[in-house]
């Protein structure tokens, strides 16, 4: 989500145009930032961004030009967040590295693909997890998604 961009629907004034870039740089797709086809995979990358962030602290890309965050997500791995942040539990790192890949076609193909995930998190809460797990799933969760 990046409300900097948001566009009130029943407005006639145009903030695209060709050849124009507006987004925040930092949670840009990389499809997005090459100018290809974009479709619910790109915001399932942004929010995979977020969230990563969320987890980790301030992102690597801070204090970079545009360019060179464009080069950044093009052509540099996110660390593990396993190697981050230690508390981070297996289950919620894979979502987001999954979520954060960058060809589209190897992220989940829709939000309800995420949403489901999620939910399987849920229940893997319910089954028996590590209290620490416990919590980082959760927190995430709660972030993430009101559960039902």
């Amino acid at each position: 989500l990046d409300f900097g961009i948001a566009k009130d629907l029943h407005a006639n004034t145009a903030i695209t145009r060709i050849g124009a870039y507006i987004g925040t740089p930092a949670y840009s797709a990389p499809e997005q930032i090459l100018g290809e086809q974009i479709d619910p995979r790109t915001d399932i990358y942004s929010l995979g961004v977020i969230l990563y962030e969320l987890l980790t602290g301030p992102l690597t890309l801070e204090g970079r030009q545009t360019t060179e965050m464009f080069r950044a997500t093009l052509n540099e791995r996110n660390i593990p967040l396993g190697d981050l942040h230690a508390q981070v539990s297996r289950p919620v790192a894979r979502l987001i590295q999954r979520m954060t890949r960058r060809r589209p076609d190897r992220r989940p193909p829709d939000m309800d693909s995420v949403h489901e995930e999620c939910l399987r998190l849920i229940s893997i809460l319910r089954e028996g997890v590590p209290d620490g797990d416990k919590n980082v799933i959760r927190t995430v969760l709660r972030n993430l998604f009101e559960a039902d």
